[in-house]
């Protein structure tokens, strides 16, 4: 037994012994690689700087890519203009709107929203009073030791959401000129361990706030401007560099005297110059006058990405109330008004104009949905799915008033869903994109654009067999639903447009 015992207890001492080896092992090899990871980006952020210091590349500039052409009529296309009422047209300002009774709270579409205001501070319990005996004596506990040197900060608002970052005075810098060694020297200056915790809390913030690549662009370049100066060279600076610690495709570039950052995108960027760099565009996004050449630093980096425009949720903004527009179909007397987010609102006005797939994708945001779900699923309870969608079509026909680009806005612009309830009109991609999320999201069903000269439609594949003009998309049919075609059915297509082939453009 005495034997059993002792060899039982070696077993233990043994495995015990194994199991401590092999966490120290782990131990050892996480670390090598966490020192392997930090030698890499040493090398590399050196590699930057020294390539810096040699002549910067000329390269012309490209015209920037306009939007499809596309002129809109001035009045939508009406099926039975006798029996056409037209949309209600009133707004009511945000402060005589009250807050929607609704509570954020995770969904399919997107994760639970952050608080609007900032977390109440627990009440301080008062200190607890040592229990002693009498004539016992207590030593005095000793203070906590207070750091020596205050931490500096910088606070500042994005889009309504409250930021706070450890930036000070050592973090300052001033270029002695634009010319390749003064950036360079700037450069290094950035790569010092007094930026590591900057670029921590910059992908920390970029994942609270749910941002997706171009939200930390928009993050990382107010971060730049706020602290450096908007417009400033060395802002440019600063912010190329959160961008290229990000792993992003950019390039800081040479425009006369004025240096900027430009980025590699996966989408085309309608509007904004460009260069062609190796099979990538590079295009300028701020707002900067560019004519001829210009030089640039082309450093490359194999690991680097493009920028993805593609967004599969809005970002998790501070709810703000802005106007809202009514929005009513008298023929059947519903009724409803949505209250936007005005902070979402003001980002997405900020995001440039891209690829329609983009804006269709893009999914309501939560307070949106949660304010429209109710009475839209009221419109399409107990119908089979024709009549849903049919119901979602003259949804949108009876309730938004037609209004071209030009004439709302003075430019072609494209809306994401959420903007077609903080904006009082709309034109037929923006109608077009709204449907296709309204039929995704309360509907499941799947959805395509129909992009045909001068217009805009969208086009749904049914589980049944229903009868319309239809497309066959990946041998797949999908019938066109058109909401801008005013009071036309399911399966309709325009008059001018019948017999055309459109082209297809993909919601995913």
């Amino acid at each position: 037994m005495k034997r059993f015992i002792v060899l039982v207890v070696l077993i233990a001492l043994s495995v015990s012994a194994f199991a401590q080896t092999r966490k120290e092992t782990m131990l050892e090899y996480q670390q090598r690689r966490v020192q392997a990871y930090r030698s890499y980006m040493e090398n590399r952020r050196q590699a930057y700087a020294d390539y810096m210091r040699q002549r910067w590349e000329a390269y012309n500039t490209e015209k920037a890519i306009e939007q499809p052409k596309r002129i809109d009529p001035v009045e939508p296309t009406i099926k039975n203009p006798e029996q056409y009422i037209r949309p209600d047209e009133n707004v009511t300002p945000a402060d005589k709107v009250k807050t929607p009774e609704v509570e954020p709270t995770k969904s399919p579409l997107q994760n639970q929203l952050p608080a609007t205001k900032p977390a109440e501070k627990p009440a301080t319990k008062p200190a607890e009073q040592p229990t002693t005996k009498p004539n016992e004596t207590v030593s005095p506990k000793p203070e906590p030791a207070q750091p020596s040197v205050a931490v500096e900060s910088m606070e500042f608002a994005f889009y309504g959401a409250p930021c706070n970052l450890t930036l000070g005075k050592k973090h300052r810098f001033t270029l002695r000129a634009t010319d390749e060694n003064s950036v360079a020297d700037a450069w290094e200056r950035l790569d010092s361990r007094d930026f590591d915790k900057l670029i921590e809390e910059c992908k920390q913030l970029k994942s609270d706030l749910r941002l997706n690549d171009w939200g930390y662009y928009m993050l990382t370049e107010h971060i730049a401007e706020e602290f450096l100066g908007k417009g400033s060279n060395e802002a440019a600076v600063l912010h190329a560099y959160l961008l290229a610690e990000a792993g992003y495709k950019m390039r800081l570039a040479r425009i006369s005297n004025r240096l900027c950052v430009m980025i590699a995108s996966k989408q085309t960027l309608y509007g904004k110059p460009y260069s062609t760099i190796g099979n990538d565009r590079y295009y300028i996004v701020a707002n900067v006058s560019v004519s001829g050449g210009i030089n640039i630093c082309n450093f490359k980096s194999d690991a680097a990405r493009a920028v993805d425009l593609s967004m599969s949720e809005t970002p998790a903004l501070p709810y703000l109330k802005g106007d809202v527009y009514k929005r009513s179909d008298k023929r059947s007397g519903s009724e409803f008004s949505i209250v936007p987010n005005a902070n979402l609102t003001a980002f997405l006005n900020d995001y440039p104009q891209c690829e329609w797939s983009v804006y269709a994708e893009t999914a309501l945001s939560e307070m949106t949905y949660l304010q429209l779900a109710h009475p839209v699923k009221r419109l399409v309870e107990g119908k089979n799915e024709r009549d849903g969608v049919q119901s979602l079509l003259t949804f949108i026909h009876n309730s938004f008033p037609y209004k071209t680009d030009g004439d709302q806005f003075g430019y072609e612009r494209t809306l994401f869903a959420d903007e077609m309830f903080a904006y009082m009109y709309s034109d037929c991609e923006d109608r077009s994109i709204l449907l296709c999320r309204l039929v995704k999201e309360i509907l499941n069903m799947d959805v395509v654009l129909l992009h045909y000269p001068n217009h805009i439609a969208a086009a749904v594949r049914f589980t049944q067999p229903t009868s319309g003009d239809s497309v066959s998309v990946d041998g797949r049919q999908y019938v066109v639903c058109d909401p801008t075609y005013i009071g036309a059915s399911v399966g309709e297509t325009m008059p001018q447009f019948v017999g055309t082939k459109p082209e297809v453009v993909k919601v995913k």
